[in-house]
């Protein structure tokens, strides 16, 4: 009696075993995936981020060069009003 006692606590503790290490493979597999989409995406947000940053630069520059032709309008707008007015006062 004691030894089917024992071997069949041995067969339970072999079958937990196995399926510990089922466990931890499956665990390992889970980990070395989630390590390999962090790496991708860390890549992939540098890229964005790089990208966004060129955005921002242009839209920069851009912003500059219309507030100077904002400025140019303006001044010729007064231009062509002073113009006009001295055609018509010269009349």
């Amino acid at each position: 009696m004691k030894d089917k006692t024992y071997e069949l606590i041995e067969k339970l503790y072999m079958e937990m075993q196995k399926g510990f290490n089922e466990t931890n493979n499956r665990i390992d597999a889970i980990e070395k995936t989630v390590i390999k989409i962090e790496h991708d995406h860390g890549e992939k947000l540098d890229i964005l981020f790089d990208g966004q940053q060129a955005i921002n630069e242009k839209l920069e520059e851009h912003t500059l060069r219309l507030d100077r032709i904002e400025s140019k309008l303006g001044t010729h707008d007064i231009q062509i009003h002073v113009l006009d007015k001295t055609k018509a006062d010269a009349k």
